[in-house]
């Protein structure tokens, strides 16, 4: 299996997540409590997997090692947290695609987190080439840990503090923000109302009387002030 690097500036915490993840089967486990240590690693390793503690003594988070440390599109990072604002995940985004386990996580959830951040590039680089983007996202449904293949969901809506996810025949819900998801999605994602993200790859009309996209069978609104991005995707003859 890959190599992992753990990220964790309380000595307990470390040894607790070491636990977990010596039990797995990486090729090679490397540790570390502080900002120049997990950057040198990082730069001289390129581990596979980087598991983060978001907050690193009063002054730092692993933002600063991010920021500072030449990491790949190809490597799946995972940030252990108890500061779910939305300020706090864009800080991170802005520098690296990531995905988040609440530190209250269950062992099994963080195995699971693991085994799939090891097996995939779950999270890659918008710039790059489409064969490097995302291909697929976790769902934390229950106990579990889903993936699902971004080109299959519809529509994403917001509801309240969390987003729908919407697929031909589920809907999933996750705590997150449009901003958030729009960072780690094609750009066959756009936007087309305060509340709603399309996949535009699924729309099969617009109803421009209704102010509504048809997507097969799922109709959603947009707004005056998305349309003009909307109606510019297309060639209107």
């Amino acid at each position: 299996m890959s190599s992992i690097l753990i990220i964790e500036d309380k000595p307990a915490k470390l040894d607790e997540l070491s636990a977990v993840v010596n039990g797995l089967d990486f090729s090679d486990v490397f540790k570390a409590q502080n900002v120049s240590d997990a950057v040198s690693i990082i730069n001289d390793k390129n581990p596979k997997v980087v598991l983060a503690d978001y907050k690193l003594g009063d002054r730092t988070s692993c933002v600063d090692i991010f920021q500072s440390a030449n990491m790949t599109n190809h490597t799946s990072v995972i940030v252990i947290t108890d500061y779910f604002e939305e300020k706090v995940m864009d800080q991170i985004l802005q520098v690296i695609p990531a995905q988040f386990l609440n530190k209250s996580c269950t062992d099994l959830e963080l195995k699971q987190a693991l085994l799939y951040a090891s097996n995939n590039t779950v999270y890659a680089n918008k710039t790059e080439n489409s064969e490097h983007q995302t291909s697929n996202i976790l769902v934390k449904v229950g106990d579990r840990l889903i993936s699902v293949i971004i080109q299959d969901i519809y529509y994403l809506k917001v509801d309240g503090k969390y987003l729908d996810i919407h697929l031909e025949n589920k809907r999933y819900s996750i705590r997150s923000s449009l901003a958030m998801f729009l960072k780690i999605v094609p750009d066959n994602f756009i936007r087309i109302h305060g509340s709603y993200v399309i996949n535009l790859d699924k729309l099969t009309g617009i109803n421009p009387t209704e102010q509504i996209v048809l997507l097969n069978n799922k109709k959603v609104p947009y707004t005056r002030g998305f349309k003009r991005e909307l109606m510019d995707r297309f060639l209107l003859i």
